[in-house]
């Protein structure tokens, strides 16, 4: 159905040329911080399976005792509720770490006012 819509608006829809490079440059800034991240992805996860089983069986399960998930989960949850109202009492008391603009700075203080009153 693409293949049908670009030769209909004129399009070659199966010509194949190599792009210039000055459109090879412009393609590579745009894909560069994709395909960094898909390759750093790619890569921790390969070490993380690597690590994972060259630890042996019995350490393997050791980590996945209910314990520790139970833990972890109240950790996480402490945090939470710890670090959630820090976000916006930052952006609220110290926006020019932000920004200059006092426009910005006026709206964002302005709606989360608004916010602390509506909640």
């Amino acid at each position: 159905m693409m293949i049908e819509a670009l030769n209909k608006k004129g399009y070659n829809a199966f010509a194949i040329s190599i792009p210039s490079p000055n459109e090879f440059s412009h393609i590579f800034s745009i894909a560069a911080p994709v395909f960094v991240t898909m390759y750093s992805k790619v890569a921790f996860y390969t070490l993380m399976t690597y690590f994972a089983t060259a630890m042996g069986a019995f350490t393997v399960a050791a980590h996945q005792a209910r314990m520790l998930l139970k833990s972890l989960v109240i950790i996480g949850a402490i945090l939470g509720v710890l670090l959630a109202p820090a976000g916006p009492f930052i952006a609220w008391r110290f926006p020019y770490i932000f920004t200059s603009d006092l426009k910005v700075i006026q709206e964002v203080c302005f709606h989360l006012e608004l916010s602390l009153v509506i909640s």
